[in-house]
């Protein structure tokens, strides 16, 4: 069977469609489900098809503006005053002339970030600048440091921001609480 492109956010809504457009009569997604031969998950069928509150898409826009303004700043420093992180960047084994370079890696994230359609790439973009980050902090023996642990915190409102704000998000990592 052949899925339709990101348009449909579910195997339910894919199911409602095909079977609505063939007969009039209404079904659930989990009789929909059963009738695919899908019986284990047609519970998990259910939780993808709840509608979520705005208040919830309003609280993953706010943690995302969060996360942007952070990196933004970040990303300001390092384009507009590099010298303030030479010392810093010597320290880490880094030229500080690399300082603009880096300034313009996170500008790209977050530019893509914010951007619905492509928040998701900007989501995992950011998740590897944050990870080399912390990778750097491990390697100069900083373990559990403020600058790790920030950058960790970046990374979990990064995607706990896009998880709320973004329904297919939700139905690819569908957390129940």
């Amino acid at each position: 069977m052949r899925f339709p492109p990101l348009r449909v956010y579910s195997l339910a809504n894919y199911c409602n469609m095909r079977f609505h457009s063939s007969s009039r009569r209404h079904h659930s997604s989990a009789f929909l489900a059963k009738q695919l031969g899908f019986d284990g998950c047609h519970r998990w069928l259910l939780h993808m098809d709840r509608e979520v509150s705005i208040f919830s898409v309003i609280a993953g826009w706010a943690l995302s503006a969060l996360v942007c303004v952070a990196l933004l700043a970040d990303a300001g420093i390092n384009l507009f005053a590099p010298q303030m992180l030479a010392t810093d960047m010597a320290a880490s084994g880094f030229p500080p002339e690399l300082a603009t370079k880096l300034g313009l890696i996170i500008l790209v994230c977050v530019v893509l970030y914010a951007i619905p359609a492509t928040a998701a790439l900007g989501a995992v973009m950011i998740t590897g600048f944050l990870g080399g980050a912390i990778s750097i902090h491990f390697r100069l023996g900083e373990i559990f440091s403020p600058p790790q642990l920030i950058c960790l915190m970046l990374g979990v409102l990064a995607w706990g921001g896009l998880y709320l704000r973004d329904a297919r998000i939700r139905n690819i990592i569908p957390i129940r609480l």
